[in-house]
Formats: structure tokens, C-alpha cells, sequence
């Protein structure tokens, strides 16, 4: 893309925007099969005890939904 005039970016850019949807929409979309393979992607194990549910992502996941969550500020709220 990068090599293309600077006309011919902006006419892709305005497709590929009206062919992609968020996360949301695509699991809203999606068949009951499509979103059990996409809980099999994301997660490897599910626990519940006592009203708590604990979740074990997989690998690729993991940087974004584990523990240290990637849109929380390891020092804290920079804007209190």
C-alpha cells in the first residue's frame, strides 16, 4: 500500500474501511459454531467456584485480556 499514489490510498482505505467491522459485530454475526472455535482460540481454560469465574487465556491472548491488561496504566490513572 505503501507504494501506491497517494489517490489510489485513499480509495482503499475507504474499502477496507466499509468491509471491516469491530470484534462485537463479527461475534454478533457469528454462528454458534464460528464462536465456539473463537473461545477455543482465545481461552484454555475456564473455572467457576463460588460465584467467581476464573479464566486462563491462551497464549496469543494473553497479552491482551491476561493479568496485566495492556489499557491499564501500570503506575496508575495518569489523569486523577
Amino acid at each position: 500500500m505503501a507504494n501506491l499514489p497517494d489517490g489510489n490510498k485513499i480509495v482503499l482505505f475507504k474499502h477496507s474501511r466499509r468491509i471491516m467491522t469491530t470484534m462485537a459485530a463479527n461475534v454478533s454475526a457469528a454462528s454458534p459454531s464460528q464462536r465456539a472455535e473463537l473461545v477455543r482460540l482465545l481461552i484454555d481454560r475456564i473455572t467457576a467456584k463460588s460465584g467467581n469465574v476464573d479464566i486462563v487465556w491462551s497464549g496469543p491472548a494473553r497479552p491482551f485480556f491476561g493479568v496485566n491488561k495492556w489499557w491499564e496504566c501500570p503506575q496508575g490513572d495518569s489523569n486523577p
